[in-house]
């Protein structure tokens, strides 16, 4: 697959298979087989490869899930991650293979370059940066995270969430080695994605082939969760904009918190369609 090549002396070019360490707090929810107002960044949206359901496949519903991720450990240091899997696409036809649905990421946001584009490059993943701020509240102890535009003007922020354990029910071992046993499908298939061209958005490199790949999770302490989530209801000029950095999905109440979880992203399939 090729990509755009790094500014010298920028960005570090770190290629698959990443071990990371990392919480995860993970919403869920349904939804229809109509995607979402902003359900891709701009870029991605004007690009029909990533967006165009003639190219990219159609949009087919199905589970979906939000993820906030805190990675402690990655090829590329510390960093924070918000992400949103609307559900499964169609993926086109390739290789002798047939049409078949998968997951897909279509918005992500983090907050450091190195992980923007490797991510990109590496994956296909459609990572933007965002400003993160994370509180750790009590009574009764929970997280809450909100996460802002990069743009420095924008105070708003775009998303929160607070996260509850659950204090009544016990911790337990989860692995997505189980998923084909519970009847899950948990591959990631992204399309090719398109590159900013802007001089100061060298991270946003673009690519031109597809990128399949099944991420392997382990945590020893999951637990379930209480979720709230907020989002601008549109109303100011600051709050269209930051309303426009995200789907408007409601999660369901109950969640999963997975602490101390390693996280390993091998290197993809690539393909041609």
């Amino acid at each position: 697959m090729t990509s755009s090549p790094p500014p010298a002396n920028v960005l570090q070019v770190v290629p698959p298979p990443w071990t990371c360490k990392f919480d995860t707090y993970w919403m869920l929810f349904n939804h229809s087989s109509t995607l979402p107002d902003h359900a891709y960044s701009p870029l991605e949206q004007s690009s029909p490869p990533f967006s165009d359901p003639t190219l990219a496949g159609e949009f087919k519903g199905g589970s979906g899930m939000i993820q906030i991720c805190r990675y402690k450990e990655s090829p590329v240091g510390t960093y924070n991650e918000l992400l949103v899997m609307p559900g499964f696409f169609d993926v086109p036809a390739h290789d002798g293979q047939p049409k078949r649905k998968y997951l897909r990421i279509t918005r992500i946001y983090v907050d450091q370059k190195n992980t923007t584009y490797n991510g990109r490059r590496n994956w296909n993943i459609p990572k933007h940066l965002a400003r993160f701020t994370f509180s750790n509240l009590s009574n009764p102890p929970r997280i809450r995270c909100q996460v802002f535009s990069a743009d420095p003007t924008i105070t708003v922020p775009f998303f929160s969430a607070t996260i509850q354990p659950f204090r009544w029910a016990p911790s337990f071992r989860y692995s997505t080695r189980w998923s084909p046993y519970m009847g899950l499908q948990v591959t990631l298939v992204q399309p090719p994605l398109p590159a900013s061209g802007k001089e100061d958005e060298e991270e946003l490199c673009g690519t031109d082939k597809w990128a399949s790949f099944l991420p392997q999770l382990e945590c020893k302490r999951a637990q379930l969760a209480w979720v709230e989530t907020e989002q601008p209801d549109g109303e100011g000029d600051e709050e269209v904009a930051a309303a426009s950095c995200w789907p408007k999905i409601k999660p369901w109440k109950v969640g999963m918190c997975l602490e101390d979880s390693d996280f390993v992203c091998p290197a993809p399939d690539l393909f041609s369609t």
